[in-house]
Parts: structure tokens; C-alpha cells; sequence
């Protein structure tokens, strides 16, 4: 996939400018945790939905810390699912739902079955740990896309690239939590010209 991502100059083009902009705010490094809400922000969604639950996903703290974004909490997973559809309707822009996989997002089946049927954008950003990751999913059939990232390699392209694709249809990026932490450094992301990708 990343040959591809690679190749694509939309991605290309974004990615240098977005970096730039990010790098007057953040300096040389930024928290991929950070970077996410960072990345939905200059893409103009300020939203996001989520849910109260006993494992709180790690991803509010990074949503919580910027001052441009705000993650409405309800109590009910199914409500988000709704709110993060609703959202899309109304502003035709993906909803952003953060969820944990670690019940195989069951309760999300309805809600996510109404936006399968409307054909709205919708961008699901779940968090797992390795105890969670096998557990059975109910919703992959109401989505167009998913893609796993477990490290940080080549991170801010595949980013890039699964954003994209969200303003279109549903889209679910699962993400390894243990790597919201960890840091990506600015200064050593490489921009390729059309030419250089076409080699690689």
C-alpha cells in the first residue's frame, strides 16, 4: 500500500504543506496521539464523538488537550455511532466516531447500518491492545475501507491517505494504542517528487 500512497500526488502535496504548518505549532516532533486531532483540525472538522465507558480510549487525552477540537461524550455507544452519522448529514464531511474494539463494536451496528444506506462519509478511529485485537467485528460489512497501523512507520502518509479516502465514504482505521505516544519527527519526513515516486 504504501508504494501507492507514495505515488499519489494529492499526498504528496498535502503532506508537505500540512507538515509545515504543523511544524509552527509543534516544532520538530509531535505525538502521533497529537498529530490525529491536529491532522482533523486543519481539514477544517472540529468534532469528533465518542463514548463513556470504563476503558476510556487513550485518544480523548489528545482531543481534549487541543483547544480547536471538541469530542462530545455521550453515555451510550449507540448515541455516538448516531451523532458522528448526523454530524456527516449536516455538514457533508465525515463524522469522526472513536470508539475501543474491545466488544466488536456491537452496539455500533445500527447506527452504522443507517450511514451504510445513506452513503455519508463517516471516519471510525478505533483503538485496540493486543487482548482485544481478535475479538469478532460486526461492522466491517457497513464500511468501505479498513486499515490496521500497529507502528510508526511511514505513519503520517498512511494517514494521510485513510483521510482521504473518509471525505468519500466509511472508512475505519484501527490503530494500536501503545503508539499514541510515541513520537514522529518532523525534520526526517521526506517529500517525494512525482518523478522519485514513480521509482520506488
Amino acid at each position: 500500500m504504501i508504494n501507492e500512497i507514495l505515488r499519489n500526488p494529492s499526498i504528496i502535496h498535502i503532506n508537505n504543506n500540512i507538515i509545515s504548518s504543523i511544524k509552527n505549532k509543534f516544532t520538530n516532533k509531535i505525538m502521533i496521539g497529537d498529530y490525529i486531532i491536529e491532522r482533523l483540525v486543519k481539514q477544517n472538522i472540529y468534532y469528533g464523538f465518542s463514548y463513556v465507558s470504563k476503558n476510556r480510549n487513550k485518544l480523548i487525552y489528545y482531543a481534549d488537550k487541543n483547544e480547536n477540537f471538541s469530542l462530545i461524550e455521550n453515555y451510550n455507544e449507540e448515541y455516538s455511532g448516531y451523532a458522528a452519522f448526523t454530524y456527516s448529514v449536516i455538514n457533508n464531511k465525515p463524522g469522526i466516531l472513536m470508539s475501543n474494539s474491545e466488544d466488536g463494536f456491537k452496539h455500533l451496528e445500527k447506527p452504522l447500518y443507517k450511514n451504510y444506506i445513506n452513503k455519508n462519509p463517516l471516519f471510525i478511529i478505533s483503538l485496540y491492545s493486543n487482548d482485544y485485537y481478535n475479538k469478532e467485528n460486526y461492522i466491517d460489512k457497513y464500511i468501505k475501507e479498513t486499515f490496521d497501523i500497529s507502528d510508526i512507520e511511514n505513519f503520517i502518509y498512511i494517514f494521510e491517505y485513510i483521510l482521504l479516502k473518509s471525505l468519500q465514504f466509511p472508512i475505519h482505521l484501527k490503530i494500536q494504542d501503545n503508539i499514541l505516544s510515541k513520537y514522529i519527527h518532523l525534520d526526517n519526513i521526506k517529500y517525494y517528487t512525482l518523478s522519485q515516486s514513480s521509482r520506488i
